[in-house]
């Protein structure tokens, strides 16, 4: 539960942080997944974006950045050297960087 105050109405609002959070990944969570790890697999729900790399000097380079975003209860105990495939690619786990909000990002490396 996460709590909020609204300037308009000068009050405290309670809002269940689980709940935004699935209703969020049912709309932007489009691509079926299945993460692949020592212990067997199991189905999450990601969204896939590649764009273009670049490097810490802000100039681009071959390759591509490419990361996935889940609900972080869905992916608690992924680690680097798992495997994500979404839509019959294979992606290798090279980091999860969880944030604050219930969600992680998923750095990919495709095999």
């Amino acid at each position: 539960m996460s709590w909020i105050f609204t300037q308009a109405r000068r009050q405290i609002v309670a809002f269940n942080t689980d709940a935004l959070n699935q209703a969020v990944a049912a709309v932007f969570c489009d691509k079926p997944a299945t993460w692949i790890s020592a212990s067997g697999s199991i189905p999450v729900n990601a969204a896939l974006a590649v764009a273009p790399a670049y490097n810490e000097s802000g100039f681009r380079v071959a390759g591509e950045s490419i990361t996935a975003d889940c609900l972080m209860g869905e992916i608690a105990t992924m680690k680097r050297t798992d495997l994500l495939v979404i839509e019959t690619v294979t992606y290798r786990v090279l980091a999860v960087q969880p944030d604050s909000t219930g969600w992680a990002t998923i750095i990919l490396e495709k095999q």
